[in-house]
C-alpha cells in the first residue's frame, strides 16, 4: 500500500512539473547597439532651450531577430540601457568639449508614435570633456525600436557659443526581449 502511495505522489509531482513546463513562455533576450553621428550647427543663443532633431537611426532589429528565431510583432520588452553622446573632433587643433552645454534632454521620436523622453545630463559638468553619459528613464520603448526608423530629439540649454558646427556621435544601448516562433 506504501508502495502505491509512493508511486501516486511521484506521478502526481512529474505530472504538475510537466504542466508548469508547458506554460512557460520561450523567450530570447539580447542587446543592440545604435549609434549616428550628427552635427549640431552653430548657436549663439544662450539660456534658452533649443531642439534639435536627429537624422533617422535604422533599427536593425529583423536580421537579430531572424537569428534567434523571433521576429519584431513578438517583441515583449525593449529598453534603453546606456547613452552616450561624443564630440568627433576632426580637427584636433579645435578644443570643443562638453563644457558649453549647461543641460541636455533627450526623447525619441518616430512616424505616428510622438515623443517619449529617455534620457537627461543636468547639469552637465563644466568639465564635461568629449563625452557625456546620460542619466536613462526606464521607460518602455518596444513600439518604437519595432519600426523601421526612428529619430532623437535634443534639447539644449548653452553656457556658451558654439562657434562651429560639432559633429557629435550618439551611442545606444537597448535591451531586447522577444518571444519566440513557434
Amino acid at each position: 500500500m506504501r508502495k502505491i502511495g509512493s508511486i501516486v505522489a511521484l506521478l502526481a509531482i512529474v505530472y504538475s512539473y510537466s504542466g508548469c513546463k508547458k506554460l512557460k513562455e520561450k523567450f530570447t533576450e539580447f542587446d543592440i547597439p545604435v549609434s549616428g553621428v550628427y552635427p549640431v550647427p552653430i548657436d549663439s543663443v544662450l539660456g534658452v532651450m533649443k531642439t534639435y532633431t536627429t537624422i533617422d537611426f535604422q533599427t536593425t532589429l529583423d536580421d537579430e531577430l531572424l537569428k534567434r528565431n523571433s521576429s519584431k510583432n513578438l517583441i515583449e520588452s525593449g529598453k534603453l540601457t546606456h547613452m552616450e553622446m561624443n564630440i568627433i573632433r576632426y580637427d584636433t587643433s579645435v578644443k570643443t568639449q562638453y563644457g558649453f552645454i549647461e543641460e541636455i534632454k533627450v526623447y525619441i521620436d518616430a512616424d505616428g508614435l510622438g515623443k517619449t523622453f529617455v534620457g537627461a545630463k543636468s547639469p552637465v559638468p563644466s568639465n564635461a570633456g568629449l563625452q557625456v553619459v546620460f542619466d536613462i528613464d526606464d521607460v518602455e520603448l518596444k513600439e518604437y525600436l519595432k519600426r523601421e526608423s526612428f529619430r532623437l530629439i535634443i534639447e539644449t540649454i548653452l553656457r556658451e557659443p558654439i562657434k562651429q558646427i560639432t559633429p557629435m556621435q550618439f551611442k545606444s544601448n537597448y535591451h531586447i526581449r522577444a518571444k519566440l516562433l513557434k
